[in-house]
């Protein structure tokens, strides 16, 4: 990947521990030394290992999230006209640099494919399951059917992608349309808004399906071990009130990749026995 010019733009707004390790992953482990873009709202965030750090006004969820997203595209382009941009929200930790390069090289080898990313579906049956609703009943039954034949009757919300992580091929037509896009509302919800805005000006071919992760919910939510991506909120296992069974959280990610070359924010998680430092006022769940 030598060749290619590619950016990383993280983007974080409260999660600001998950961030720095997120950049002690990229830049003590990747192969390649990959310019790092941060665009934080946290206003007690301090620079850290970025190369480029830049601030922004907070605001309500789907506005502030496209801020910082827009701001820090807007940067990858002014200092480092890139051939890629990889975003990835600061709390989402990709283990695996070889993830990113795959998908590149898709994009590369298909010159009518623009941007690589899941979707935001889900699969209804875990609601259908739940619910007392004869109809929703019969649903489950036939959701369970479409499983076994490979149908997606049972999937909801195709037609989103994950704003989490995704690569885009920085064109002039890509980079153009996405920051003339306007804001969402706060009723919106950026994985649909996006999608649309992009498909009503390129179609829905533009897009390259990272299949690994597919559905997201509830499965792959807060981790997908085939592309090595873990989203965990919480800092270190907990129950699941749903399955009662427990979860791990990012301090197991970084005690299962322990090969990694660690940084201080790495060890202060591994090491502290009291998290209530960790990611402090964000939601845990």
């Amino acid at each position: 990947m030598k060749n290619n010019k590619i950016v990383i733009c993280i983007t974080t707004h409260n999660r600001v521990d998950c961030a720095r390790i997120n950049m002690e992953i990229i830049k003590l482990n990747f192969d390649d030394a990959w310019p790092i873009i941060h665009a934080c709202s946290n206003k007690n965030y301090k620079k850290y290992l970025e190369d480029v750090l830049i601030v922004c006004e907070e605001k309500k969820l789907q506005k502030g999230a496209f801020n910082l997203l827009k701001k820090s595209f807007e940067a990858a382009n002014r200092l480092y006209s890139p051939e890629y941009i990889v975003h990835i929200e600061g709390d989402t930790w990709l283990m695996n640099q070889n993830i990113i390069i795959k998908y590149i090289t898709y994009l590369k080898e298909n010159p009518n494919k623009f941007l690589a990313a899941s979707s935001w579906s889900f699969d209804k049956t875990y609601k259908w399951k739940k619910s007392s609703n004869v109809l929703k009943k019969i649903k489950y039954v036939l959701g369970s059917f479409s499983k076994k034949a490979g149908l997606n009757f049972h999937i909801g919300w195709k037609k989103t992608f994950s704003t989490q992580f995704f690569i885009i091929k920085n064109t002039k037509n890509i980079n153009q349309a996405l920051f003339k896009i306007k804001e969402p509302n706060d009723t919106d919800h950026l994985e649909k808004y996006l999608y649309q805005s992009l498909v009503k000006k390129f179609g829905n071919t533009i897009f390259i399906k990272m299949s690994e992760r597919e559905p997201v919910h509830p499965m792959h939510r807060d981790f997908c071990n085939d592309l090595e991506l873990f989203c965990q909120h919480n800092p270190t296992s907990i129950l699941d009130n749903n399955s009662m069974e427990m979860v791990f959280g990012k301090k197991e990610v970084l005690k299962k990749y322990n090969h990694l070359k660690q940084g201080k924010y790495m060890k202060k998680l591994l090491n502290s026995k009291n998290l209530d430092y960790y990611n402090h006022g964000a939601k845990r769940i």
